[in-house]
């Protein structure tokens, strides 16, 4: 399931810092809740990349505690492992 293989990959980025605080393993739910709408349009991968930065930012109000590489680390990481399903 996308949902799955998404919050998987966010949890072990956790670009906002929360889990490693003790946030629960489902915090960033919503997040990938959005992210997998995105995967209902046909977009590259760079764009893929700017709307993930997006979601967190939106999400947040704030640019995650990760550094924009690896935020977009992730986003390809997701990006690639959804679309070998």
């Amino acid at each position: 399931m996308k949902s799955d293989i998404i919050i998987k990959i966010i949890n072990e980025y956790d670009p906002v810092g929360l889990l490693k605080m003790g946030a629960p393993e489902d915090e960033y739910i919503y997040e990938a809740e959005e992210i997998v709408r995105l995967f209902q349009k046909n977009i590259s991968l760079n764009d893929f990349q700017t709307e993930v930065r997006k979601i967190f930012i939106e999400s947040f109000g704030i640019k995650p505690k990760c550094d924009l590489l690896n935020l977009n680390q992730m986003a390809s990481e997701i990006y690639l492992s959804v679309n070998k399903l």
